[in-house]
């Protein structure tokens, strides 16, 4: 799968950009790289997907006395259904005209009658 294609006339568009450590080796467009917290990642391609959850606002304290606000949503996706490289933990996705980091990906089979697979994405806000 190379490029978008669109499978649902009513699908929100996200945008799938892959995470590279420098030990990696980083092939594509120099304008579709991107560099966070010393990490590359490379744009992708876009896929069709819906959402699974509410978008889930709050604040958290990871450690005494510093709070921080933090959003999270699941989305699921049928595109990646029979494809080896697919969105994993620590990637990122544009979503909803906002950055979000995965912070787990999980594929899901159902039989209908013959194999279906899903693929959710639990999804962490990127703060600007």
């Amino acid at each position: 799968m190379t490029g978008y294609v669109q499978r649902y006339p009513f699908s929100p568009k996200a945008v799938w950009w892959k995470r590279f450590t420098e030990e990696d080796q980083v092939t594509g467009n120099a304008n579709e790289v991107m560099k966070l917290e010393r990490n590359n990642y490379l744009r992708m391609f876009a896929f069709d997907c819906t959402r699974e959850t509410d978008q889930q606002d709050g604040i958290h304290q990871p450690i005494t006395g510093l709070f921080v606000e933090s959003s999270y949503l699941t989305v699921k996706t049928q595109n990646f259904a029979y494809l080896d490289n697919a969105p994993k933990q620590d990637d990122i996705v544009f979503f909803d005209n906002r950055y979000w980091m995965i912070a787990e990906a999980t594929m899901t089979t159902s039989y209908e009658p013959r194999a279906k697979k899903t693929l959710h994405l639990a999804l962490k806000a990127i703060k600007r």
